[in-house]
């Protein structure tokens, strides 16, 4: 059985804060590096802004965060009942292209799948599910 924590709240910018704190906490509970922390930090950010930003068009809803860790992975799974939108299937920006003839957008998601892993995306009963994998170390450090 997985150690995990799980929260949930109202995807709303005011709760960011408390979103970004539960990752940061349970990240260090469950053993992923001190160096791995800011990245986890920055992808963890970018799809709850995602969710918050873009999920639920009229009228904020649920957004619903697990984060576990089996054996040397680290897993965040981000679950929201807003639009069907598949992160995955995002073509990643061309970052050699002049600023001027790049397309707005797209780089929060090209770093989660640099970051990460894994990026995983499904649909689950009407739910988004995103799940941002880590690969970490077996043994871990007190």
């Amino acid at each position: 059985m997985p150690e995990e924590a799980r929260i949930e709240t109202t995807a709303l910018f005011d709760n960011l804060p408390q979103l970004m704190s539960f990752v940061t906490e349970q990240a260090r509970r469950l053993g992923a590096p001190w160096e791995k922390i800011g990245e986890v930090e920055l992808v963890a950010e970018e799809a709850l802004v995602n969710v918050i930003s873009y999920a639920y068009p009229e009228t904020p809803g649920p957004v619903h965060l697990r984060i576990y860790r089996e054996k040397d992975r680290l897993a965040f799974e981000i679950r929201d009942q807003g639009r069907p939108f598949d992160a995955t299937k995002r073509e990643d920006p061309d970052l050699a292209a002049d600023m001027e003839n790049r397309t707005v957008g797209g780089l929060g998601i090209y770093f989660m799948k640099k970051i990460m892993s894994e990026v995983n995306y499904r649909r689950d009963n009407g739910d988004n599910v995103l799940t941002l994998i880590l690969d970490l170390p077996e043994s871990r450090e007190g």
